[in-house]
């Protein structure tokens, strides 16, 4: 099914917000954008020192572009590309939760 206007626009605010605060650390930011499924595998504490390494490793990166490729339902796959290429992520799923999208690929 190919994305609303709304729904896309919307899913790449919150992919750039999630990215965007994963690369400051920003740790409580981040962390609101990941889906509970992900934080049933990955408590916060462990999510902050994963978080805290790729900062150290790579430094800040702002988001470049996002391009929603699918939305079926309350799951999306998205590819967004960093200042640096090796953190792209490309067809990356997130799920909608309570009315929120949320990063699911964990």
């Amino acid at each position: 099914m190919a994305p609303s206007d709304d729904s896309e626009a919307e899913l790449a605010r919150e992919v750039r917000a999630y990215g965007e605060a994963y690369f400051r650390a920003d740790t409580a930011t981040a962390y609101s954008h990941v889906s509970a499924r992900c934080k049933e595998k990955l408590p916060r504490e462990a999510y902050e020192k994963v978080l805290l390494n790729a900062v150290s490793e790579y430094g800040r990166q702002g988001v470049r572009l996002v391009k929603v490729e699918l939305i079926s339902g309350d799951t999306a796959l998205v590819s967004y590309s960093y200042d640096l290429p090796q953190l792209d992520e490309a067809k990356q799923q997130w799920a909608r939760e309570r009315g929120q999208w949320r990063f699911d690929a964990c």
